[in-house]
């Protein structure tokens, strides 16, 4: 479950870093919070309950964690590009 939810996280974070950011927050702060809603969303956690537990603390750090460095990634590869 853990390797298909980075697979996930890493997709769409590429996906969105291509989307024109008309909002009035950077990359890094939105394109994070919308994949790990929608990751959450679809793929759901890593443990059962309601309750929150250190993996729950473990599964945002790794959501928000690899769509940050994405981003930080792909905008380097664009600077570089242009």
């Amino acid at each position: 479950m853990i390797p298909e939810t980075i697979l996930v996280v890493i997709i769409l974070s590429i996906m969105f870093s291509f989307l024109e950011n008309k909002s009035n927050f950077p990359n890094i702060v939105m394109i994070p919070i919308i994949v790990g809603s929608i990751t959450k969303y679809i793929l759901g956690d890593w443990d059962i309950g309601y309750t929150w537990t250190i993996s729950d603390i473990f599964y945002w750090f790794s959501i928000l964690g690899f769509s940050i460095i994405t981003v930080i990634i792909i905008n380097k590869i664009k600077e570089k590009i242009n």
